[in-house]
């Protein structure tokens, strides 16, 4: 009996009109497993030959790759349908019709061909996710009811329209499922998802093709007849097992080819990504010198095209002069096969196309294969190396106001100066009334006021005169010459162009120098000799008044002396337990409430008796003791730090005085993070203080270390501002918190004079502006205390509060205070 209405060699019918008696079916769930496996596997291979079409940028290879991928996904699918078959058991021997057998295959390879290319793209839309799914849900469904037709037995089926149709719904929804869900793991937030993408895709894809399958296998119904019966050639089923054979080895090999074309491509996009992403040049050159292969990154260097490149000669990039060199090295590799060029980076210069020589490494090595011989060229671009070099130059060997040459320098002159001359003289110079300038007028005067003097020094610079700047006034000259006349001209034409002073804004500024020299080889043998002489001998003119100069005595005098009795038994003082720290109080100028102290070192030895710090310092800063005596400056002050905290106190800060070697040569980090560890304390009880004469050595480093001490939370403070360089940029530039106002601005402070007032409120006012605290030194008054207090000067110190004292001292006048 025959059910049903026939479509297209397949016969329909409603649920209300289904056979009586039936074959029931039973499925191995190892064939199972083996279908759903396989279209796993053909899944994974579909998706990488799809990732692959989208990497070449060859049609040819585009398109193999499309097409194994198509043949992968359809051999795979079609190979899980009569898997799945045979997996499925009604008792009975089923064959199957060649032709319409090998017609399932083209509805699945047409939608995979046309799908597989949308696949490999990162990123698609909805309407193009849709579209794939439905061509997709076609293939496998047009593939599996084709396949049912295909079957050849004495036996009739039917399908139930309802779940035909269902069948067919599932298809398209499980092939959404499975395209959307691919994009979403490729551009998933989670790394794991994303990096296993094309894996976690295939299953997806698998699960969705197989449920396909076995939810269609739902709706048809076998039954004894003869409506399966097919004319022609039909293939048994027992036989069918050697088709697939033959199809899972056509997928094994394509996954081999795929497999061997993804390494390939991975080696490729690997040398592509290195050879774009890398700023360096590569370029392969034959032994007649033809580029044969030029990146990108060469083009962007040499300014040629790549076109241009690859149908050139290496000698557009060899300046004239290096070519004649280049060929010899190539002969010479040529002829005895080695050379001493090959394989070692080179500087020379490059010409660009717009004819401009470039500095450039080069590194040419040499590949062999047969009787062939090719060169692996690397160019790399020093243009930014060389200028960055030249930068760090210019901030380590010149002033930054006047670009003289700086202390450095000086001494790299002098000592070839010394190896090139039989006589030579160090003329140390220095010039006065910059303060006054700044307290009078303003900083930016002060700098033109720097300036111009450099200039004017700067004239009488030649060959055999060389003139350095370092101090905020302090210059030198080194002169070769042989005749003291020399000397004397020098300073007799410098007191005429003195004379006129310096015209700033209409403004004549008075000019006033001293100057010391040192005669080569009298007064010194070296340079470290002749430049300490020279200062020693401009002291002396200091005494003779403004204006003169003074040549070394070689006799020791008395100024001397004691600077050598200070400095020799300031290098035992800590030994000896001589040095002290006294603590000035710094009062919050509307409370008067205590908020902190600077830290004060104090010397007294049993020889030489109490030595100010203005007398010990510099000698302890030229000697390098200043180091080990500022480290224990660092671990004394945060241990009275600790101190108060103890006994309750909280709301302060310790100010300690550092100095510029301590920051120059890297210690200060060190030494300030062993203090506050040892005695177990946070750094924002700690504020470091450091003068303008920080920024004159010309150290890089300046920056990292001031960036380092905020970052352990302690604070900066610029100490004596306006006595130094009067430079105002590094308050921008550098990361102060508080700007400390020079004790010389306050304690001769008339607060009716309308320009001392002005200079003081624009300190003020500047350091607001640029969200610092302002601490005034040197309060001696009330009337100073009320002024600098209406002027929003923040924190004040001087003996009006306080006089610096011993730690007992400090803890009694807090007690009082409080």
């Amino acid at each position: 009996m025959i059910y049903g209405e026939n479509y297209f060699g397949l016969w329909f019918s409603n649920s209300n009109a289904l056979p009586t008696e039936m074959y029931e079916g039973s499925y191995s769930l190892l064939l199972v497993f083996l279908s759903f496996f396989i279209a796993l596997l053909a899944s994974y291979v579909a998706l990488t030959s799809a990732r692959l079409t989208t990497k070449n940028n060859q049609t040819f290879q585009r398109v193999l790759h499309a097409n194994l991928g198509g043949a992968a996904l359809a051999i795979g699918v079609w190979s899980m349908h009569y898997i799945g078959m045979l997996a499925y058991n009604i008792g009975l021997e089923i064959s199957y019709n060649v032709e319409l057998t090998l017609l399932s295959l083209l509805p699945i390879s047409i939608s995979s061909l046309i799908v597989l290319p949308i696949l490999g793209k990162a990123r698609a839309s909805q309407g193009k996710i849709i579209l794939c799914s439905l061509i997709l849900a076609l293939g496998v469904g047009g593939m599996h009811y084709i396949g049912m037709a295909s079957i050849s037995a004495d036996i009739s089926m039917v399908h139930i329209s309802s779940l035909f149709i269902f069948s067919l719904i599932a298809a398209v929804i499980l092939a959404y499922v499975a395209i959307d869900g691919r994009y979403r793991l490729i551009n998933h937030a989670h790394p794991f998802l994303s990096k296993h993408s094309k894996l976690f895709t295939s299953a997806l894809l698998a699960t969705s093709v197989t449920a396909m399958h076995y939810i269609a296998m739902e709706a048809v119904i076998f039954y004894p007849g003869s409506l399966c019966v097919k004319e022609g050639l039909n293939i048994a089923g027992n036989e069918v097992h050697f088709t697939i054979l033959i199809s899972i080895l056509i997928l094994l090999g394509v996954i081999i080819i795929v497999d061997w074309a993804t390494k390939a491509q991975e080696s490729a996009d690997i040398l592509s990504s290195v050879l774009t992403v890398s700023s360096t040049g590569h370029a392969l050159v034959d032994k007649q010198g033809n580029i044969l292969f030029a990146s990108q990154a060469l083009a962007q260097i040499t300014g040629y095209s790549l076109e241009e490149l690859s149908a050139s000669n290496i000698d557009i990039l060899l300046p004239q002069g290096i070519r004649a060199q280049h060929h010899h090295y190539l002969e010479e590799e040529h002829s005895v096969k080695s050379s001493n060029i090959m394989g070692e980076n080179r500087e020379v210069d490059l010409r660009r196309k717009d004819d401009l020589l470039i500095p450039i490494e080069i590194n040419v090595s040499p590949i062999r294969k047969g009787g062939n011989i090719v060169y692996v060229t690397s160019i790399k671009d020093l243009s930014e190396q060389k200028k960055r070099e030249y930068e760090k130059f210019k901030v380590e060997n010149f002033n930054k106001l006047t670009g003289i040459s700086n202390r450095r320098m000086l001494r790299t002159k002098l000592t070839e100066f010394l190896e090139s001359h039989e006589k030579l003289f160090v003329v140390n110079l220095y010039f006065h009334n910059l303060t006054n300038i700044n307290k009078s007028y303003n900083f930016e005067t002060g700098n033109q006021f720097i300036k111009q003097i450099g200039e004017l020094l700067h004239s009488f610079e030649n060959e055999n005169c060389f003139l350095a700047h370092f101090g905020a006034l302090e210059f030198a000259f080194i002169i070769a010459s042989d005749k003291n006349y020399d000397i004397e001209l020098l300073m007799s034409e410098l007191r005429n162009k003195t004379q006129t002073g310096i015209i700033i804004d209409a403004k004549e500024l008075p000019l006033t120098f001293n100057a010391g020299v040192a005669i080569y080889p009298q007064n010194g043998i070296n340079a470290e000799q002749l430049e300490t002489n020279s200062l020693t001998a401009m002291a002396r003119s200091i005494n003779k008044g403004p204006n003169t100069y003074s040549y070394h005595i070689d006799h020791i005098n008395e100024h001397t002396q004691r600077q050598y009795d200070i400095e020799y038994e300031l290098r035992h003082a800590l030994e000896k337990s001589e040095l002290s720290l006294v603590f000035q109080p710094k009062v919050d100028s509307t409370t008067h409430g205590f908020i902190g102290a600077e830290a004060l070192i104090r010397w007294t030895n049993e020889k030489l008796g109490f030595v100010s710090p203005t007398e010990f310092i510099p000698i302890a800063e030229k000697s390098g003791l200043i180091i080990p005596i500022g480290s224990w400056i660092i671990d004394q002050g945060c241990k009275q730090a600790r101190n108060l905290l103890d006994r309750g106190y909280d709301n302060f800060t310790v100010a300690l005085n550092v100095s510029p070697r301590q920051v120059i040569q890297d210690i200060i980090l060190e030494k300030l993070e062993a203090a506050l560890h040892k005695y177990d304390l946070d750094g924002r009880y700690i504020e470091v203080e450091v003068t303008e004469g920080l920024f004159l050595e010309g150290s890089t480093t300046v920056d990292v270390q001031l960036e380092a001490i905020k970052i352990i939370n302690a604070s900066l403070a610029l100490d004596d501002f306006g006595t130094g360089y009067s430079s105002i940029s590094y308050l921008r530039d550098y990361p102060f918190d508080t700007l400390k106002i020079d004790q010389s601005f306050i304690r001769t402070l008339d607060i009716h004079d309308p320009d001392a007032t002005g200079l003081v409120r624009a300190i003020v006012k500047m350091g607001h502006a640029l969200n610092m605290k302002i601490v005034a030194e040197g309060v001696e008054t009330k009337e100073h205390a009320d002024f600098l207090k209406e002027e929003g000067c923040q924190i004040l110190q001087g003996y009006y509060f306080a006089k610096p004292m011993a730690e007992p001292d400090l803890l009694n006048w807090l007690k009082a205070h409080d």
